[in-house]
């Protein structure tokens, strides 16, 4: 489900990657990588709340992570980061 939901956006198909990432995440809940791309995703729909949730999510699992810290700071700004 991860890869596919990472190439989809690349189609322009987001909403279906989120559904392939929020799969992903009921098969294997502390995927952070998964968390992440779904947080991306989200801001690239325009929910920003929705993207900040799954990046503290993703931040509780992995706390020293640079690439979740980074998308953290994005979100909060109200930025786009991949």
């Amino acid at each position: 489900h991860i890869d596919l939901g990472a190439a989809l956006p690349e189609a322009g198909r987001d909403r279906e990657a989120v559904y392939h990432f929020v799969r992903a995440l009921e098969l294997s809940p502390g995927n952070s990588l998964a968390r992440y791309d779904l947080a991306v995703t989200w801001l690239r729909l325009g929910a920003r709340d929705r993207a900040l949730a799954e990046l503290r999510a993703a931040a509780r699992n992995r706390p020293r992570d640079p690439l979740i810290a980074r998308g953290l700071e994005l979100a909060a700004c109200g930025m786009e980061g991949s």
